[in-house]
């Protein structure tokens, strides 16, 4: 829930996601997440043309075959198989550029990685993604999230105890690409992934926009107003609220019992403030100040100046050829660094 709100906020394509109460049988049974499917309606909800294709992704853009198609089921998944074959390694980085410009919706790529990596998500890649295509208007691709249990500090392991995630380990230095990724040496790399990471052009994108959220998101940790904090205190006094005994976390803990190495862990509020303390802390220490945090050695931008200016240069609305799609406004940055103008 906390997951898919930072991605909301973030401006990227998020679902929604809320905890619930559930009685089984006239009596309590636990607190569940409620999270949104991922299909036409809610396309619909967050602006998106409902008729475009949207695949749940298992594997890492290798094959189109294996995946869940969840819209457009009438036609095949040559969109998919076009995606893929375009994006093949073998071809030039500069081919792979060109067609992502055109093929691409940056904007919205740039946000999931950087969100991805402000919250620390590393289960993905090679699953655990949607893509949307939209198909009838730009024809652009999109990537999403999905399965974000393991974010805010927890990976996948095979040490500590146990082959899981239920251990006492907060990871707070996970990579900016993402791969190998913390324990999961295994998954294989993703060709968007790759791409973004490898281009200079996206890595300023990347690396410009993790600033900006980093700034607007996570923030320092002495500044006034944290939302990812305040969302963490909002979920504790709703679902462990301090007048109400026993509250639902303390029946379902009494229902469940604890699941972690350290039972303490399994207590809302203490699990919780861990998030704040042993997560977010180390998160902001190792992206401001770690010169290890890095896209395959490019270091985190400065702080963008609040006085940078991005000029429109030209435009062309009626182009000789005739050919509308060749329209453009074009933006001209004359500053020496990377400008996010999202929003």
């Amino acid at each position: 829930t906390l997951t898919y709100a930072a991605t909301a906020m973030s401006g990227g394509m998020s679902l929604f996601s809320f905890p619930i109460r559930i009685q089984l049988n006239n009596a309590f049974f636990g607190i569940e997440d409620m999270v949104e499917h991922g299909d036409d309606n809610w396309l619909d909800r967050i602006g998106r043309d409902g008729n475009g294709a949207l695949y749940k992704m298992y594997n890492a853009l290798t094959t189109a075959s294996g995946n869940e198609k969840k819209t457009r089921t009438w036609e095949g998944t040559d969109d998919l198989t076009a995606l893929i074959t375009n994006l093949n390694e073998s071809l030039p980085l500069a081919t792979r550029v060109t067609y992502a410009y055109d093929n691409l919706n940056l904007p919205q790529a740039a946000s999931y990685f950087t969100t991805m990596a402000i919250i620390s998500s590393q289960d993905l890649g090679h699953k655990n993604y949607y893509l949307y295509r939209d198909s009838d208007n730009t024809g652009e691709w999109a990537i999403l999230p999905w399965d974000l249990d393991l974010t805010f500090g927890r990976n996948w392991v095979s040490s500590y105890g146990s082959t899981n995630y239920f251990n006492d380990v907060m990871f707070t230095t996970n990579i900016l690409n993402f791969y190998p990724g913390a324990a999961i040496a295994s998954k294989s790399a993703n060709r968007l992934f790759d791409l973004f990471f490898a281009s200079p052009d996206f890595q300023q994108m990347y690396l410009r926009r993790l600033r900006t959220l980093m700034d607007t998101l996570l923030k320092p940790s002495y500044s006034p107003a944290n939302y990812i904090e305040s969302q963490i205190r909002q979920s504790e006094n709703l679902i462990d609220p301090l007048n109400i005994n026993p509250s639902d976390a303390a029946l379902d803990y009494a229902a469940w019992g604890p699941t972690w190495g350290n039972t303490n862990w399994s207590v809302m509020r203490v699990a919780a403030e861990q998030i704040v303390s042993g997560y977010l802390d180390g998160r902001r220490a190792y992206l401001y100040a770690s010169p290890m945090a890095t896209l395959n050695g490019i270091p985190i931008p400065a702080a963008q100046p609040t006085n940078a200016v991005v000029y429109i240069a030209s435009w062309d609305y009626n182009p000789a050829s005739g050919n509308q799609a060749e329209q453009y406004v074009e933006l001209r940055n004359t500053n020496s660094h990377a400008v996010d103008v999202s929003g």
